[in-house]
């Protein structure tokens, strides 16, 4: 088992949950809601409850069961070794992430990015995303502060590689505000 590797190389998925028969299914719980994407995965990385990664492991098969996806691997034989697996965070390689569909985006992308306003005030660097329900957030440290904007097309005027131009409503910085802690 490897160290925990740098956060740009793996994207966090899914848990385990617990043992799925007596062939070794692991259900794993998936943090984009979205459980049918672990039918694309070919490959997954898991991280004990120690911080130690496995190592690449082999999806043989894997299907969805209501709000989660039930995944064979090739190195879980059993269910007691699926047992022994519960609770672990599930990783991908972000090279082997599918492409977004139109309109959409991975969270990891734009973390790290620097936010500008249009008229080129620097806001901040974006630190995380989270969904609030009604939309994502943007959440950026200011260098004092942390702030949350509400991630909204009309707001995102421009991308590149390392910024965001956005357009906000005059208020919304001062509005959304929160003291790092």
């Amino acid at each position: 088992m490897e160290k925990m590797s740098p956060k740009d190389k793996y994207l966090l998925v899914g848990k385990t949950t617990k043992p799925h028969g007596l062939r070794g299914e692991v259900k794993i719980y998936s943090f984009s809601g979205q459980p049918e994407n672990f039918l694309e995965y070919k490959e997954l990385t898991l991280c004990d409850l120690k911080g130690q990664l496995t190592g690449p492991m082999a999806v043989i098969k894997s299907r969805v069961q209501g709000n989660t996806a039930v995944v064979k691997f090739a190195e879980i034989v059993d269910r007691s070794a699926a047992e022994n697996i519960g609770g672990y965070e599930v990783f991908l390689l972000k090279e082997h992430l599918p492409a977004p569909h139109p309109g959409e985006y991975y969270w990891q992308q734009y973390e790290g990015k620097q936010l500008v306003h249009k008229d080129g005030a620097v806001i901040g660097i974006v630190k995380e995303l989270f969904n609030s329900g009604a939309q994502d957030i943007f959440v950026v440290d200011t260098g004092n502060d942390e702030v949350m904007i509400p991630v909204i097309d009309d707001f995102i005027v421009e991308e590149t590689d390392n910024t965001i131009v956005v357009n906000l409503p005059p208020g919304l910085l001062e509005i959304n505000v929160s003291p790092v802690k």
